[in-house]
């Protein structure tokens, strides 16, 4: 079978039910999703029962994708998402609603040029996974707050106190960092 050149000939293959086309977007789109839920769940067991189960959700709603509502690696990096949210929930790791906490945000967070990805990675990882969640959600997955607080049942408002708890927990590991190392 001659495997498809584009996402749009990927998936109709994939809904007509053809194992190769299925294993070629799985292959296609695994190391960038295994990155993404490590983020979440910080070991290797775990992330990979968590991508076993969303890429069973994505051949089972392959059909539900719109490319006029994005692409397909968004898509999949969204069932990703909610399913490590969902694995967390089920490990009784509850978001409360803090809407009512009065915060101020600020957006001036940093990451240090000096500092290695691997120090980066271990103070994200060292987050309470609420923390851990939003902070990945919103910095690196790119998701809003209002779209946070649809996913974890939240408001936009607890997501924000979420990501300032993370941002102020991060600065003050990074700010140990410089003067464990001396940079700037």
């Amino acid at each position: 079978m001659k495997l498809p050149r584009n996402t749009e000939e990927l998936v109709a293959k994939c809904l007509k039910g053809q194992a190769k086309a299925q294993r070629a977007l799985y292959d296609k789109y695994i190391n960038a999703m295994y990155n993404t839920v490590m983020r979440y769940t910080c070991n290797s067991h775990d992330t990979e029962d968590v991508l076993q189960i969303a890429f069973s959700k994505v051949f089972r709603k392959l059909k539900t994708f719109d490319p006029g509502k994005g692409t397909l690696k968004a898509w999949i990096r969204r069932i990703c998402v909610t399913t490590a949210i969902d694995f967390l929930r089920k490990r009784s790791i509850q978001f409360a609603s803090l809407d009512s906490v009065q915060l101020t945000v600020r957006d001036d967070f940093r990451i240090d040029q000096h500092m290695e990805i691997e120090y980066i990675m271990e103070y994200i990882e060292s987050l309470n996974p609420q923390q851990r969640a939003i902070f990945n959600m919103y910095v690196i997955e790119g998701y809003s707050h209002g779209e946070i607080g649809d996913i974890l049942g939240i408001g936009a408002d607890s997501s924000r106190v979420y990501l300032s708890r993370a941002k102020k927990n991060l600065r003050r590991k990074i700010d140990h960092f410089r003067l464990q190392y001396k940079t700037i």
